[in-house]
């Protein structure tokens, strides 16, 4: 018997597969094989092609939380790196601007975790990167409550 010409898209290989499904009904593995065998087609290479259709509808799906995870981030990241950088300050402004922030995110998890920070030993770059932080953070809670309003 002749070999079949290979599906050339994703839907013929998946029509393909279940023509011959219907037709014969195999239930094994070893029926499947000799299906498709009979059908014209390498079992192996069916296999490898239906497994990479499979990888990559996993890989793109919103429905996988890993894929939505790294849309968000990757969003949320240049959400964060779109904002102005503020002008440089003191130490003590810095500090100040950091307590002020804190006050206004009162009662979330993360006012408990800069509470806990050692303001002291932070340097001063850690202390922008905090305050740069805390007002990306400020902007989403007024950005959140604007959208409840709604």
């Amino acid at each position: 018997m002749t070999e079949r010409r290979p599906p050339a898209t994703e839907d013929e290989l998946v029509r393909a597969c279940a023509d011959v499904f219907n037709e014969l009904a195999p239930e094994t593995p070893e029926d499947i094989q000799a299906a498709l065998r009979a059908a014209g087609y390498d079992p192996e290479r069916v296999a490898a092609r239906m497994q990479a259709v499979a990888d990559r509808a996993i890989a793109s799906s919103p429905f996988n939380w890993r894929h939505r995870a790294r849309q968000e981030m990757a969003e949320e990241s240049a959400r964060r790196a779109a904002l102005e950088p503020a002008p440089p300050r003191s130490r003590g402004d810095l500090l100040n601007a950091i307590r002020q922030f804190l006050t206004q995110i009162q009662g979330s998890p993360v006012e408990l975790a800069a509470h806990f920070r050692n303001f002291d030993r932070a340097t001063d770059e850690d202390l922008v990167s905090l305050l740069a932080d805390l007002e990306y953070l400020a902007a989403q809670q007024r950005k959140q409550g604007e959208q409840r309003e709604d």
